[in-house]
């Protein structure tokens, strides 16, 4: 997922349960792979962005919808 500042985020690689953003390279290239969020146990797998530019996650394995806190 891509945020209007063009930051580059993904959730859940390789079941880390964290939330992981990375900087979007000229040629569309992406690179500085930092964690963004831990999600500690939670399960993160699917991501958006609300109008205010929070990121989001679903937290599949506790049926919720989790606001993040990390980053912002």
């Amino acid at each position: 997922m891509v945020d209007a500042r063009g930051n580059a985020y993904a959730h859940n690689i390789g079941y880390g349960n964290r939330l992981t953003a990375f900087d979007i390279g000229p040629d569309g290239s992406l690179g500085d792979r930092r964690v963004w969020a831990e999600a500690g146990a939670d399960h993160p797998d699917g991501i958006c962005v609300d109008a205010e530019g929070a990121v989001w996650y679903a937290d599949v394995g506790n049926r919720r919808c989790v606001r993040g806190a990390g980053g912002r």
